[in-house]
């Protein structure tokens, strides 16, 4: 029989309490990703032996503890750590946590006009484009959606994202004619030539070339990291596929779309996630100027 170490012990103690506590004040806890789960559970393990260590339970921990059991990470870290344990305090517990945060970067509408000036005219680069813009779809989904996937009759999209997770994403009316075009006439000249290079480059070309037959945009994802550089130079500033996604959440919030729906069309595990939109959804000056008028007279 292998001797367990203490240490070992009490942490596997600390996992147990921390799962139970993430059970109880998590109704949708076991519905996260694996990865997710087990990223909760350390966290929370962790913060329950630092309680134990100062002859306490974890959710009899200060303001002042909580803070000084942050600073064992990295600034950047500390907003995610804190947002696994704030769920053991009060509302009123608050906790100012400084840290350098990375808030995702949207494109405003002066931006996307200009992108969509580099794209337009090139019907490989407008379908990718937009359909990133409509769906918030990452790129790496993007490339492995499978024409079985797209269903223009019920209007969605099947997407496998993250763990395998499956969501369904609507085809909006700006998108539908850009995905019938590039399907119906564009794809078949895109893919035939595809496939003869592929074919021609030994059994690894021709078992990609079996992947891409079915695929609705038969390239790779650092094909299109390429094309985003070309685009890139074109407008004159930097754009990446995954400020589209970012555009995407952001621009519905900005109208009013409930923020468990956007979860939900984004593919997040957890809705604290997806609350960082919320900080950088900022309506238009114009809105605001509509929404003030006549509040003085």
């Amino acid at each position: 029989m292998v001797a367990v170490e203490p240490l070992e012990e009490e942490y596997e103690r600390a996992r147990r309490v921390a799962l139970e506590a993430l059970r109880q004040t998590t109704p949708d806890f076991d519905l996260l990703s694996p990865k997710s789960r087990e990223y909760y559970v350390y966290v929370a393990a962790k913060l329950v032996m630092y309680a134990w260590f100062r002859g306490k339970e974890f959710t009899q921990l200060s303001e002042a503890e909580v803070v000084d059991f942050l600073r064992q990470y990295r600034p950047t870290s500390r907003v995610t750590v804190w947002n696994v344990i704030r769920r053991f305090y009060p509302p009123g517990f608050r906790v100012r946590v400084k840290a350098m945060v990375h808030m995702p970067r949207a494109l405003n509408s002066s931006q996307l006009k200009k992108l969509y000036e580099c794209v337009k005219d090139e019907p490989t680069l407008r379908a990718v484009f937009l359909t990133l813009l409509y769906t918030g779809m990452r790129r790496s989904e993007l490339v492995t959606i499978t024409l079985d996937d797209v269903d223009l009759e019920l209007g969605h999209i099947k997407v496998t994202g993250k763990g395998g997770k499956v969501r369904y994403v609507p085809i909006v009316r700006q998108l539908r004619p850009v995905l019938e075009e590039w399907i119906s006439t564009h794809r078949p000249a895109y893919v035939e030539r595809a496939l003869k290079l592929l074919e021609s480059q030994g059994e690894r070309g021709r078992a990609l070339a079996e992947q891409y037959r079915s695929r609705v945009f038969p390239f790779s994802a650092k094909t299109v990291n390429e094309w985003f550089q070309r685009v890139s130079a074109c407008a004159g500033f930097r754009v990446t596929p995954h400020m589209l996604r970012h555009t995407f959440a952001t621009r519905l919030i900005m109208r009013g779309v409930p923020i468990n729906v956007v979860q939900a069309l984004l593919g997040h595990s957890s809705i604290e996630t997806t609350a960082r939109y919320i900080m950088i959804a900022q309506p238009d000056r114009e809105e605001v100027s509509s929404a003030l008028e006549g509040v003085v007279g």
